[in-house]
């Protein structure tokens, strides 16, 4: 069996390309002004995740990875968007845009801002990383966890910030298993497991603000009061 420092080069530049647009998926979802295209632009994201583990997979013939994968296919490319649906308030999905601290031009130049820091960042540890899939991943990973990071900090509405919240989760995964290589079946299970019940909890609990307030603005209940 291969190693990831002993893979042929087109497995490294298939998961570049994979990698750039993981990145440019991360930052769509910046610069959606639809819950329905968020959605859409995580499920994109999501499953350019998968397909990363399988590119680690096949070369080095892991069925650690080829697991990760489809769990990843399964719950955040089916599962989650689908409980989603089920669970937000269908005026969440009518309304024309998502409220927003910066209009999308100035949250594009944030986020270019945020990738150059990551590769910045990231660029002296680079030198040191013993994995050829890291010298991608890594920067990649961490930016698309910035733009979540982002994502969560100027949407003023709970279903865009739990986009964000599961989106910097997939910066945090993609960058993660480039640097470990592999994980126990029983981590990858309750990694699968616990996004799920974020994913539920938190759009239960959307639905429910939204059907006490009327609305999903987190700016709003700051002005909540106990009776």
């Amino acid at each position: 069996m291969e190693t990831l420092n002993q893979v042929a080069p087109v497995w490294i530049h298939i998961n570049t390309l994979l990698g750039g647009l993981f990145l440019l998926s991360a930052i769509a979802l910046v610069a959606a002004r639809q819950i329905l295209a968020g959605i859409r632009f995580f499920v994109l994201q999501s499953t350019l995740l998968a397909g990363s583990l399988f590119v680690l997979a096949i070369p080095t013939t892991s069925y650690h990875l080829i697991i990760t994968g489809s769990l990843v296919l399964v719950s955040r490319v089916l599962l989650i968007p689908w409980i989603l649906r089920k669970t937000l308030h269908k005026s969440v999905f009518t309304r024309r845009e998502i409220i927003q601290s910066f209009n999308i031009p100035t949250s594009l130049f944030f986020a270019l801002v945020l990738v150059l820091l990551s590769y910045f960042v990231t660029n002296p540890l680079l030198s040191e990383a013993n994995g050829v899939f890291i010298v991608s991943s890594l920067p990649t990973g961490l930016a698309a966890l910035l733009l979540g990071a982002y994502t969560i900090s100027v949407r003023r509405e709970a279903a865009p910030e739990l986009l964000g919240i599961l989106s910097a989760e997939n910066g945090v995964y993609f960058a993660g298993i480039a640097i470990a290589g592999t994980m126990p079946i029983i981590v990858e299970i309750a990694a699968t497991l616990d996004v799920v019940m974020v994913a539920v909890v938190l759009g239960l609990l959307t639905r429910r603000i939204h059907k006490n307030t009327g609305t999903t603005s987190v700016g709003n209940l700051t002005s909540l009061r106990e009776g």
